[in-house]
């Protein structure tokens, strides 16, 4: 009786983990003043190369839907926590690809098209982190 207890809770608990009742709705992210010189960003169609510092992705993210199965946060506005409305902003998703969590933009990628003679951003889940 005990064991048929204790795998009726278990089960109970993993159902609800699943369904992400006991996920983190919010997150706050601190990175250092590392910077990253070689990014490519995409601003209105135009690529170029941009210096990266990673402590603009500092702030709240907040879960927006889900990515293989795990929750996706969104960067929000760093003036009141709400969501930008014109702005695209900065997200951190769990990559399985590389079986990691990442921070990702889509406007900001690892290589050029014109550099590399491959499509934008292609790498694992366009990682920056």
């Amino acid at each position: 009786l005990n064991g048929a207890l204790m795998i009726v809770g278990l089960t109970i608990f993993m159902i609800r983990q699943n369904s992400g009742e006991y996920r983190c709705n919010s997150i706050l992210v601190t990175f250092h003043d590392d910077v990253w010189e070689g990014s490519w960003v995409n601003i209105d169609g135009v690529v170029e190369k941009r210096l990266l510092i990673y402590s603009h992705f500092n702030g709240i993210y907040v879960e927006d839907k889900t990515k293989y199965g795990r929750p996706r946060y969104v960067e929000q506005n760093k003036e009141d926590g709400s969501p930008y409305k014109t702005t695209t902003g900065a997200e951190i998703i769990y990559c399985e690809p590389i079986q990691s969590w990442v921070l990702r933009h889509d406007n900001i990628s690892t290589s050029s098209t014109e550099q590399d003679e491959t499509p934008v951003g292609e790498n694992e889940c366009q990682w920056l982190l």
